[in-house]
């Protein structure tokens, strides 16, 4: 399904969860010596809502709040690397949408596009002038609860090549 996917719609699903799927990515440093470690891969883990995009510190010596990226735990040394994806969850909000996927914030700015929510995904003008959806989230509660994350597959690569970076998945 996720060869398929890629080929055919020129997208790649980073981020899958329902009662049956689980699909989760890593962005990691193309030449991180833990890709060669087989076994320490296999005992990748870590949830879409168990992941944090950053660490809120105060620094009293200049008096200000800084945000840190955070340190990502997977469950293995032999992989470090941070998701493209995170699980959010409004605490106290007792509606369906209070449980919501977020992009890492890191990709949305490079590629400069916003969330359009009549569309469903993260936007921006090609060189037509046209929409060209770049990350699409669909939820689908009538379906089973299924939550899907799709990145268009020009705009991933490019970003893996000017991180020097590779996209690993568990699944």
């Amino acid at each position: 399904m996720l060869q398929r996917n890629v080929h055919e719609q020129g997208e790649l699903i980073v981020a899958a969860l329902s009662r049956s799927v689980f699909v989760h990515a890593a962005v990691v440093n193309a030449d991180h010596p833990g890709l060669e470690d087989h076994d320490g891969l296999l005992r990748w883990g870590g949830g879409l809502f168990w992941q944090k995009a950053s660490t809120r510190s105060w620094e009293i010596i200049r008096d200000e709040v800084v945000f840190e990226p955070h340190v990502h735990e997977w469950g293995t040394d032999a992989l470090s690397g941070f998701p493209l994806v995170y699980g959010r969850c409004f605490e106290g909000l007792d509606e369906p949408e209070a449980m919501y996927m977020e992009v890492a914030q890191d990709y949305i700015h490079r590629l400069d596009v916003h969330w359009r929510p009549e569309r469903g995904a993260y936007c921006r003008f090609d060189s037509r002038g046209d929409w060209e959806d770049v990350v699409s989230i669909t939820n689908r509660e009538a379906d089973g609860d299924v939550t899907l994350v799709s990145f268009s597959r020009d705009p991933l690569d490019q970003y893996l090549v000017e991180h020097d970076a590779v996209l690993v998945q568990i699944f």
